[in-house]
C-alpha cells in the first residue's frame, strides 16, 4: 500500500455537501437579519433625534430577536460540520467560534450585551466566519484589491506623490506595502504571528505590514467596537477571511488553540477608549485584565513555541502632567507612573503582570507604550474624547467649528499609525527589546492649536472656536525616545505635517469614513446657521 493510499484512508472525509449547505443558508440568514437590524438601528437613531424615543425602541427590539433565533438553529448545524472537520486548524477555529457564539447567546438571554447593535454586529461576524467552512476546509482569502496601492513613505522628506499638500494616489487598506527593512523581513518571513485586537486600527495595520513581509498572521478579535462596515470598508478586515478569528481573548480554549500555533504574540486587544472604560469599568477589567491573564496563561503553557510576547501599553500610564506647571515635559520609561483613569490602571497592571508571568516562564517579552496614535484609516466614535487629528479633520470636512479648550495650548506626541505598527513589529524581533518597556512616539511636542492650524490649511473655511479651559485640563507631554531608538535602531518616519496631509487626502477620497452622528450634527449646525441668518 502506497503512502498516498494510506493518507487517503486516514484523512477524515469532511462534512457532507448537505451539512455545509445547511450552515451556509443559516449563516447567510443571520448576516441578512443583522444587516436589516443595523439599518433599522440607524433609522431609530434618526427618530430619537426627532424626540420619538419609544417609537424607535420597539421595532429595534423586535428585529433583534430574529438573528438570535437563527444563531440558535445555526449552532447544531455547525457542530455537525465540526465533527467532520478536515484538519485540526479548521476544527480549532470552528470550535472556538461555536463556543463564542454560545457565550453571546447567554449574554443576550441575560440582557448583558452592551447594546443590540453590538450584539448584532458580533453575531453577524460569527456567522460570516462559519460561512467560510467548505467540504475541503476554510475558504481561501479574498482576492487582492485591484485598486492602485498608495505606497507609504520610506524615508524622511517630501513624498513623491504629495503635491500642494495633497496626495495624488489612492490609499488601499486591504493591500498596503510593507515598510519593513530587508533584515526584519527575512526574520519574520514564514513565521506565525498572533495579533490580538488584529481588527482594530493599530492591529489591522500591524497585520497588514506583517503579511506583506511574508508572515502568517492570526488576527483575533471580537470585532464589536465599530459597525461591521468600518472593519470591512475602512480597516480592510473581513470576518470571513482566512486567519481572521472572531473571538474573545478571555476564551481559554481559543487562546490555547491560537497560541500553540504562534511563534510570536502581539497583544493589542483592549477596551481602549478611555471614556468607555470610565463609563463601564467592569467591561474594562474583563477584557484588559481577565483577558490578558488568560492570554498570558496560554503563552506560559506553550513556552517551547512562543519566541516573544509584546504587550501593547499606553502613555496614559504616566498620567496627564501637572496643569499648574508651565513647561512642557518629556516622559521617560523609568519615571514613576501616575495613572489617572481605569484604562491607564489596566495598562499598568498589564505591564507588571506580563513581566511577572513571563519572567518566571523564561519567555522573552517587551512592552510598548503608544503615545497619541493618529492617521488613516482612523475614524471617530460618539462620546469619545480621543483621536484629535481625526476629530478636527472630520469636523472641518463637514463645516463644523473646530472647538479648542483654552485655545488649544495642550500638547501631545502625535505618532502615525504606520510608524506605530513598524515600531511594534521591531519590538517583536529586535534582540535589544528583550524585557524592555519602550515609549513609541516621535519625541516632539505638538499643541492641539498647531493641529487645528494644519487642518485649516486644507479646509480654509473651517471656523475655529475657543472655549474655556476645563478645571484641571492637563498641559500634556511628549515621549523621551532615547531607549526606543537604541533598542529598535529606528526612528519614526512620518512627521505630523505629513501625517495630517495624508489623513486629509484619505478623508477626501473616503467620504464614507464620516460617521452618521457627525453628519447629523453638521446638518443641525447648518439649519441653525440658516435660522440665525
Amino acid at each position: 500500500m502506497t503512502r498516498m493510499e494510506v493518507n487517503r484512508r486516514t484523512r477524515p472525509p469532511g462534512p457532507s455537501a448537505r451539512q455545509v449547505a445547511h450552515v451556509e443558508v443559516l449563516a447567510a440568514a443571520v448576516v441578512a437579519a443583522s444587516e436589516r437590524a443595523d439599518l433599522l438601528a440607524g433609522r431609530a437613531q434618526e427618530v430619537r433625534h426627532a424626540g420619538a424615543c419609544t417609537a424607535a425602541r420597539e421595532p429595534l427590539r423586535e428585529v433583534t430577536v430574529q438573528p438570535v433565533r437563527l444563531v440558535r438553529a445555526l449552532l447544531p448545524a455547525a457542530e455537525a460540520v465540526l465533527a467532520a472537520a478536515p484538519d485540526d486548524r479548521t476544527a480549532d477555529i470552528l470550535r472556538a467560534t461555536i463556543g463564542h457564539s454560545r457565550s453571546v447567546l447567554l449574554q443576550a438571554d441575560a440582557g448583558s450585551m452592551r447594546s443590540p447593535a453590538a450584539q448584532l454586529t458580533l453575531l453577524s461576524a460569527l456567522a460570516r466566519q462559519l460561512l467560510r467552512i467548505q467540504s475541503n476546509g476554510p475558504r481561501p482569502s479574498r482576492p487582492a484589491d485591484p485598486t492602485p496601492v498608495w505606497v507609504p513613505q520610506t524615508s524622511p522628506g517630501p513624498h513623491p506623490h504629495l503635491k500642494d499638500g495633497r496626495y495624488t494616489m489612492p490609499y488601499s487598506p486591504s493591500s498596503p506595502a510593507s515598510r519593513i527593512d530587508d533584515d526584519l523581513r527575512s526574520a519574520v518571513s514564514g513565521a506565525t504571528v498572533m495579533v490580538t485586537g488584529g481588527g482594530g486600527l493599530v492591529g489591522s495595520r500591524i497585520t497588514s505590514h506583517l503579511r506583506a513581509a511574508g508572515a502568517r498572521v492570526i488576527a483575533v478579535g471580537k470585532l464589536d467596537a465599530y459597525p461591521a462596515r468600518v472593519y470591512s470598508d475602512l480597516f480592510g478586515v473581513h470576518a470571513g477571511d482566512r486567519d481572521t478569528v472572531v473571538g474573545d481573548i478571555a476564551d481559554e480554549a481559543l487562546m490555547n488553540a491560537m497560541v500553540r500555533q504562534s511563534d510570536y504574540v502581539i497583544h493589542a486587544a483592549a477596551l481602549a477608549d478611555v471614556a468607555s472604560c470610565t463609563r463601564n469599568p467592569l467591561a474594562a477589567l474583563e477584557t484588559n485584565v481577565h483577558g490578558t491573564q488568560v492570554l498570558l496563561g496560554a503563552v506560559r503553557a506553550h513556552t517551547a513555541k512562543v519566541r516573544r510576547f509584546v504587550f501593547v501599553s499606553s502613555a496614559a500610564v504616566y498620567g496627564n502632567g501637572d496643569p499648574k506647571r508651565q513647561e512642557i515635559r518629556s516622559w521617560h520609561e523609568e519615571q514613576p507612573l501616575a495613572p489617572l483613569s481605569v484604562y491607564a490602571n489596566t495598562k499598568v497592571w498589564g505591564e507588571h503582570q506580563t513581566a511577572l508571568v513571563l519572567n518566571a516562564a523564561n519567555v522573552s517579552h517587551a512592552a510598548v507604550r503608544y503615545f497619541s496614535v493618529y492617521g488613516e484609516p482612523q475614524t471617530v466614535k460618539e462620546h469619545s474624547h480621543s483621536w484629535v487629528v481625526a476629530w478636527l479633520a472630520m469636523r472641518a470636512k463637514l463645516g463644523l467649528p473646530l472647538l479648542l479648550n483654552g485655545g488649544g495650548g495642550q500638547v501631545r506626541d502625535f505618532v502615525h499609525v504606520d510608524d506605530v505598527a513598524e515600531a511594534t513589529i521591531r519590538a517583536v524581533l529586535a534582540p535589544a527589546a528583550h524585557r524592555q518597556v519602550l515609549n513609541v512616539g516621535t519625541g516632539r511636542a505638538t499643541s492641539i492649536r498647531e493641529i487645528a492650524d494644519m487642518v485649516v490649511q486644507h479646509y480654509p473655511d473651517a471656523p475655529v472656536e475657543t472655549r474655556s479651559l476645563p478645571e484641571g485640563d492637563p498641559l500634556g507631554g511628549y515621549a523621551d525616545t532615547t531607549r526606543m531608538s537604541a533598542a529598535l535602531g529606528w526612528e519614526p518616519r512620518i512627521s505630523v505635517e505629513q501625517g495630517v496631509a495624508r489623513y486629509v487626502a484619505w478623508l477626501d477620497q473616503t467620504p464614507g469614513a464620516l460617521p452618521d452622528f457627525l453628519r447629523e450634527e453638521a446638518e443641525r449646525h447648518r439649519a441653525d446657521s440658516a435660522v440665525i441668518a
